[in-house]
């Protein structure tokens, strides 16, 4: 378990850890003292740290999808652009026979 746990811990930002830490402190401070400003303070940071770790994930997927999108865009385009002037010219080389 702790082997799979390494890579994925290498590969999280500072923001990620701070959120993992922080969500840790705040459930186990539900348990030890609930309702008290502690708490409440570091329940907001997982909170806000929380949104930053999201809008950082979507960014990162936003953007692959994109690249993606990239190469199909160029595939399509030499389809519509390639495919019709190699069919004229094949056009030509069997009418010029």
């Amino acid at each position: 378990m702790a082997l799979r746990l390494k890579p994925l811990l290498l590969r999280l930002g500072w923001v990620d850890k701070i959120f993992l830490v922080l969500l840790a402190i705040a459930f186990a401070g539900n348990f030890i003292g609930p309702g008290s400003v502690w708490q409440l303070l570091i329940t907001f940071a997982a909170l806000v740290f929380g949104v930053m770790v999201v809008a950082k994930w979507v960014v990162i997927g936003l953007k692959r999808m994109i690249w993606r999108l990239r190469y199909r865009l160029v595939v399509a385009y030499l389809f519509i652009a390639l495919v019709p002037i190699v069919l004229a010219l094949v056009a030509v080389a069997v009418g010029l026979l």
